[in-house]
């Protein structure tokens, strides 16, 4: 089985890009096995750039605990290029790790620095050993792929060093331990970009014209409150869950005041549900508002959605309040009100 190991920082946006194109090419090579190889590209006592070693530590803990990494490398590179919270902080990282495992014992492996040494080893490796100088760089079978300096690698070029290696593994074999395809697949969560937030109210008119057939007043609803977020982003946010850059689902963070928001637009196309993305959009979003120390995060949903108010409760929400409404579809609805309270 051919080894592929991966050296990479969570700090460095050119390993970000090498992650989302390892996401999307390690489908077509199942035979070949991920070793990943953190390295700080500042580290300590550097007193310049982001100091990713406590994101290295959890890393080593997730690999010990046999917990699926591809999550917590999203979260980390999310937490330190997208949302730029502060790594430095265990107790941030800790955070991240909601719904993954257990948090206090996270956190208290981490304040115990029981990987310290480790992350210093994994620095020497790369940098003394391995002979890497830029982050991402990828080693297989004698050959290597180093990164241009403030370049990074192009997915061109990843590709072709993929395909590299001669696939003679046996048809079917399921001695994938620890393989590259663990937990993998396709989908990406990531904030929208331009030109997108207009495509996400498509979506959910769509959606609701075709599956509970409301008229063109949700319409006029959804364009209000999408031109409203445009119009003032700041303590907000919409994420797009895409496959191949197809956006298949949504979810927003909607600042109302200093202290609450309202999550919004909250959905997966249909051939895409009972897969998890649902849950990585709630983590990514509740994430988002526990980081900025928002105390209530409330919903409207409708009666009836029951997968949904499920994900909600796991999440700690509470149906609060309820009411009626005549003025989306033909037939009468009910609307659900759901809270969360911060216990902080």
């Amino acid at each position: 089985m051919p080894k592929l190991e991966v050296f990479f920082d969570y700090a460095c946006p050119y390993c970000l890009t090498g992650h989302i194109y390892l996401i999307e090419l390690l489908p077509a090579h199942p035979d070949i096995e991920v070793i990943w190889r953190p390295c700080e590209s500042h580290p300590r006592p550097e007193t310049h750039g982001l100091h990713s070693d406590l994101c290295i530590q959890g890393l080593l803990y997730f690999i010990d605990q046999g917990v699926d990494v591809w999550e917590y490398h999203e979260r980390m590179y999310s937490a330190a290029l997208i949302d730029r919270v502060n790594i430095e902080d265990p107790n941030v990282i800790a955070g991240r790790t909601h719904g993954l495992l257990d948090h206090d014992a996270f956190l208290k492996c981490i304040n115990s620095g029981k990987y310290e040494k480790a992350v210093a080893e994994a620095n020497d490796y790369a940098y003394e050993r391995s002979g890497v100088w830029a982050v991402p760089s990828f080693r297989m079978d004698g050959r290597k792929l180093d990164s241009v300096e403030k370049v990074g690698v192009t997915k061109r070029q990843l590709a072709d060093f993929l395909s590299g290696v001669e696939d003679d593994s046996p048809t079917g074999s399921m001695e994938l331990k620890r393989s590259a395809v663990s937990g993998l697949n396709s989908i990406i969560i990531r904030p929208y970009r331009p030109g997108e937030a207009s495509y996400v109210a498509y979506l959910q008119m769509k959606f609701y014209e075709q599956e509970y057939g409301f008229k063109g007043t949700f319409e006029h609803y959804i364009l209000a409150a999408m031109a409203e977020f445009t119009a003032s982003p700041d303590g907000s946010q919409i994420w797009v869950a895409t496959d191949r850059e197809k956006i298949i689902g949504s979810i927003a963070i909607v600042r109302t005041d200093e202290h609450t928001a309202q999550l919004r637009w909250f959905f997966t196309e249909k051939q895409y549900r009972g897969k998890g993305i649902g849950k990585r959009l709630m983590g990514t979003s509740v994430q988002f508002c526990k980081d900025r120390g928002y105390s209530l995060v409330f919903l409207w949903t409708l009666r009836g959605l029951d997968a949904a108010g499920h994900l909600y409760e796991k999440y700690g929400f509470k149906l609060t309040e309820t009411k009626a409404n005549t003025e989306w579809a033909d037939e009468p609805l009910t609307e659900e009100r759901w809270d969360l309270i911060s216990k902080s």
